[in-house]
């Protein structure tokens, strides 16, 4: 109890700021570590193991907040050069620590619906690339259908960027083709229904 709730008091009594989330989350996933270590070790982990579950449900709450008013700073500091930086990190330092209440409910709760819920909501925040592959070999050996959203990039999924890019495809044809171009924004218009379109329709 010292261990985690002097890492947890530490982080609620904290002045989060949208540049300073990410350390202090990074601070916030240690103390919990840390303190799962010590408790599943401990004679207590066998008789109280719900214990777990009380620690993740309130990391998991000052998570949503995070996450929430993640969301609102950028909509302040979308200008700033460092502001996809500083929004990319907070989300990934989200996502790690819903990846370990995810970890955390299928080794030691044998939960399996929440770990499920946990690494999915880390799925779709996680900007980094390598941890959304170790994200998604969790969730397939459960869920084997599931196919991850996109990385987001300057707000956009994957299938809205080749949206914006077959959009600009047909202007440039057109002003540098003429009556040429329209072969080219046939061939693009096909490319979008065959290849584009349900990739569309999924993200």
């Amino acid at each position: 109890k010292p261990v985690f709730y002097t890492c947890y008091l530490n982080h609620l009594c904290t002045e989060i700021t949208f540049d300073n989330m990410a350390g202090e989350l990074d601070v916030l996933g240690k103390g919990l570590i840390k303190t799962v270590k010590l408790f599943v070790e401990s004679e207590d982990f066998h008789e109280h193991p719900n214990v777990i579950q009380d620690l993740i449900e309130k990391l998991y709450k000052i998570c949503n907040e995070h996450e929430q008013n993640n969301n609102d700073w950028i909509k302040k500091h979308y200008k700033e050069s460092n502001a996809l930086e500083y929004l990319n990190g907070n989300k990934n330092s989200i996502s790690a620590l819903y990846t370990l209440f995810g970890n955390y409910s299928n080794k030691y709760l044998n939960d399996t619906k929440k770990a499920l819920l946990y690494w999915k909501k880390a799925c779709e925040l996680t900007q980094d690339k390598e941890l959304k592959k170790i994200i998604v070999e969790k969730i397939h050996k459960y869920e084997p259908e599931y196919e991850p959203p996109s990385v987001v990039l300057l707000g956009l999924t994957k299938g809205c960027l080749i949206f914006v890019g077959i959009v600009f495809g047909i202007i440039i044809s057109i002003v540098l083709l003429g009556e040429r171009g329209y072969w080219v924004i046939i061939a693009l218009m096909l490319f979008f229904l065959v290849v584009c379109l349900p990739s569309l329709s999924r993200h």
